[in-house]
């Protein structure tokens, strides 16, 4: 576990990389919000993880950076449709900045955050940092999870919370959406290497269920859908071997779901899974819900913006909804007027041009990733995929690209997916000794490495046409 942690080998872009992985999913907004004024633009996080990347990518690859900005090419197919998207967006904020000026910077800023995507590919060099990554993302996770758990069994104010109305009665939960989000995502990480990798599954197996009692805490049911979207995929993908332990994994999950209408308070983890029962209840109300309601209304308006322009859309900086509830519509309030319906976010700000290019990379990169994962078996490849998938589950329901540190996060692991699925003859060795360790057919030492990778290199030779 020290080794694949390790901090010694990364670059400093890495080293940005990963300190914005771990502060988001520890602290979520809090440390999302952090930022300063410079002049009339405020500088929070992301934006300054961004200018920091873009900074020491131009010192180490400058050429390399330049000539994806001029031509698109270096990083893959995706990497040629981000390079679309960013150019689509500087016309978009050219033609909207005269008439919404910093209405139109924040939603360029939304699409701009795509360039996130170019700068991690560039800065992960081999299979072995994309590992470290998708590690740090999905355990940085379990420590939100553990920080919700303690802040819940204690009282004390660790995450803050947030008060719903369920039933007509004011609910207090443990976290807000974006905490769900951040564990949804670790949960299925940590179920994916339970299924996969045999070394460490006792481990992965209590780190999901912390993770999900944690979930259950925070009530966030588009984080829920998200996990059952995941938990579908990857069903289907399973070959007969492994499909009979994830049946039993999901339908334990989803007993203690059930048995959170009647059971006892003396239990452990009792009020959790109460809470979370009734929040996914009053799912079903239909408008009779607040949450439903007030997101049906939104998408309505949403769905009525997109189709007077479905090209083009209604550009930056409009209100897209044309509702009189939404309150303030100031400078300060700049997710007032969302949908929180990420995909009809970008139906209603770009069309169908904006839209199918992220679709076209989100697509794209769950396609190349599961296929992967039917050839090889491998935990981190099936963890990016899930995250991959239920990120598209999470973010139909909720501020995802509207949210800086959601939308950073989409870039880096779909980049990280990428790389997880190279197929270069040095990738291909790597992942067959990956394979051999996570299986328990190899000791952890130097001797036995070298003796693996040789066989690595005799079954990769082989395996070609």
């Amino acid at each position: 576990m020290s080794a694949l942690l390790s901090l010694r080998p990364w670059r400093t872009e890495m080293l940005v990389v990963l300190g914005y992985i771990v502060a988001t999913r520890v602290w979520a907004l809090s440390a999302a919000k952090v930022g300063f004024q410079a002049g009339p633009m405020p500088l929070f996080l992301t934006d300054m993880a961004l200018l920091a990347l873009i900074a020491i990518s131009m010192f180490h690859r400058g050429a390399r950076l330049l000539f994806w900005a001029s031509s698109g090419t270096q990083a893959g197919v995706t990497g040629f449709a981000v390079w679309l998207l960013c150019a689509a967006a500087v016309v978009y904020f050219l033609l909207a900045f005269p008439n919404y000026r910093i209405y139109a910077v924040r939603d360029f800023a939304i699409f701009g955050y795509s360039l996130f995507y170019p700068l991690t590919y560039f800065a992960i060099s081999n299979r072995k940092w994309a590992v470290r990554a998708l590690r740090y993302f999905v355990y940085s996770g379990l420590v939100a999870a553990m920080l919700i758990l303690v802040q819940s069994g204690t009282g004390i104010n660790l995450v803050g919370g947030e008060t719903r109305m369920v039933f007509g009665q004011a609910i207090r939960y443990s976290a807000d959406n974006d905490y769900g989000g951040v564990i949804a995502f670790s949960l299925v990480g940590f179920a994916s290497m339970m299924m996969f990798e045999h070394r460490r599954k006792r481990i992965h197996l209590v780190a999901a269920l912390l993770c999900f009692v944690a979930l259950a805490d925070t009530g966030t049911r588009s984080a829920f859908v998200g996990v059952a979207l995941a938990a579908s995929v990857t069903f289907l993908l399973l070959s007969h071997r492994y499909r009979l332990g994830f049946v039993v994994f999901v339908t334990m999950l989803a007993a203690a779901m059930l048995v959170g209408a009647w059971i006892p308070d003396s239990f452990p983890g009792a009020a959790a899974l109460h809470k979370f029962y009734l929040a996914i209840a009053s799912a079903f109300n239909g408008s009779q819900d607040a949450d439903a309601a007030f997101r049906m209304v939104r998408w309505k308006n949403a769905i009525g913006t997109w189709l007077q322009d479905p090209l083009f859309g209604a550009g930056f900086g409009r209100n897209i909804l044309n509702v009189m509830y939404l309150g303030d519509w100031s400078g300060e309030k700049f997710n007032m007027g969302m949908p929180h319906n990420t995909f009809l976010f970008l139906l209603a700000r770009m069309g169908l041009i904006g839209f199918s290019l992220v679709v076209f990379c989100w697509a794209g990169g769950v396609v190349r990733i599961a296929k992967a994962v039917r050839r090889s078996h491998q935990p981190d490849e099936l963890a990016a995929l899930n995250i991959l998938v239920a990120m598209a589950g999470f973010g139909a329901f909720v501020l995802f690209f509207e949210r800086p540190m959601n939308n950073a996060s989409f870039w880096i692991m779909l980049a990280v997916a990428q790389r997880l699925v190279d197929t270069s003859p040095i990738a291909r060795v790597t992942r067959r000794f990956e394979q051999f360790r996570a299986l328990n057919l190899l000791p952890n030492s130097r001797k036995e490495t070298g003796i693996a990778l040789g066989a690595g290199t005799y079954l990769a030779l082989e395996s070609k046409p």
